[in-house]
């Protein structure tokens, strides 16, 4: 799971819920501001970062970001998007940011999921790394766009910008 620290609080993700902790009182909750909420994936939980898969957690300029895989079925194809949220630290306001990728179930592969290698913001900018559908020679290694970093602003964010392809074998699994 992922963790991002502020000065007064840290926020981690468990089982695709946020939760946070304050430093102060050394207490955690789940960051959801609703008495009546049950806290489930099949409400409006607050908390609930995604119901399909959360993953990565960090913190930049007020706001949480995360990625998260929405998944679909079109004409029999199982098709995912990573995609990128903003959170608002008191948890209110979830805002989407960017699409990162969009991937198609590889028939076969053992790697028919996001393996988010790296994900790191500086300077504005996400920079990011993924495995999808990908398989174990090199004439499949960058199926779905694998195994090259790109980059996205946060602030203008339009189609991400792939900085390099990584050698064959580069990354470990």
């Amino acid at each position: 799971e992922s963790a991002a620290e502020t000065e007064d609080s840290c926020y981690f993700l468990f089982d695709d819920f946020l939760y946070v902790y304050d430093k102060e009182t050394r207490q955690s909750a789940l960051l959801c501001s609703d008495p009546t909420c049950p806290h489930t994936y099949d409400s409006d939980c607050q908390a609930l970062v995604s119901s399909a898969s959360a993953c990565y957690l960090e913190y930049y300029n007020g706001y949480l970001y995360t990625l998260s895989v929405a998944q679909e079925m079109e004409s029999e194809v199982q098709k995912e998007t990573l995609n990128l949220y903003r959170i608002s630290l008191d948890g209110t306001k979830k805002d989407f940011v960017a699409k990162l990728a969009d991937s198609v179930k590889i028939g076969g592969s053992e790697y028919n999921c996001y393996n988010v290698y790296t994900a790191v913001i500086h300077r504005g900018y996400l920079y990011y790394m993924y495995g999808y559908g990908f398989g174990e020679d090199e004439s499949s290694y960058y199926v779905n766009k694998s195994h090259v970093l790109y980059r996205i602003s946060l602030d203008n964010p339009g189609e991400p910008e792939a900085i390099c392809a990584m050698n064959y074998g580069g990354v470990n699994f």
